[in-house]
C-alpha cells in the first residue's frame, strides 16, 4: 500500500517543532532548493548546448523528450511605421493598431503575422525594414516531458 503525505501531515510535522528546529529545517530546505535550482539550470544549459551543436529542436530517449521552445521575436514598432509608406492603406490597417488609451495606455503595435507577408508581397525594401526592426531574440528554453512508450 502506498502512503501519501498530506498537507495536514506536513503542517503538523512543523507544528510539533520548536523554534530552533523549525528555523534550522527551513534554512536547510532553502539551501536544498538553491542547489536543486542550480543543478537544473546546468542540465538545461547542457541540453540547449547539445541541441545547438546538433542544429536540432528535439532530443529524445526511450522515456523522455526535450523540445527547444524559441520565443517569437519582438519588433521596434517605431521602425516598423516606415512600412506605412511602402504598403497600401487597406493592407496597413489590417496590421496596425495605433497608440490609444483604454483603462490603461496601450502602445502602438503591428500584427506581425500580417506584416511579415508584406516582405514577400512588396519587395526587399519592405523586408529590410521588418528585419531592421527585429529586436534581439530572447533565449529559448527547454521543455522536457515524459514519453509513454514512444521515442520522440
Amino acid at each position: 500500500m502506498t502512503t501519501h503525505t498530506t498537507a495536514d501531515q506536513v503542517l503538523s510535522e512543523f507544528a510539533l517543532c520548536d523554534d530552533e528546529v523549525l528555523l534550522k529545517r527551513l534554512a536547510g530546505l532553502k539551501e536544498s532548493e538553491k542547489e536543486i535550482r542550480q543543478a537544473r539550470e546546468r542540465a538545461e544549459y547542457e541540453i540547449l548546448r547539445r541541441l545547438e551543436d546538433r542544429k536540432a529542436r528535439k532530443m529524445g530517449s526511450k522515456d523522455w523528450v526535450a523540445v527547444l521552445v524559441t520565443p517569437s521575436p519582438d519588433y521596434d514598432v517605431g521602425k516598423l511605421e516606415l512600412l506605412k509608406e511602402h504598403t497600401p492603406p487597406h493592407e496597413w490597417v489590417k496590421a496596425y493598431t495605433p497608440f490609444h488609451t483604454e483603462t490603461v495606455e496601450v502602445p502602438a503595435k503591428l500584427n506581425m503575422t500580417v506584416a511579415k507577408t508584406w516582405g514577400r508581397d512588396y519587395g526587399t525594401e519592405v523586408a529590410a525594414i521588418i528585419e531592421a526592426a527585429k529586436l534581439p531574440l530572447k533565449r529559448g528554453y527547454v521543455k522536457v516531458t515524459r514519453v509513454e512508450g514512444k521515442v520522440a
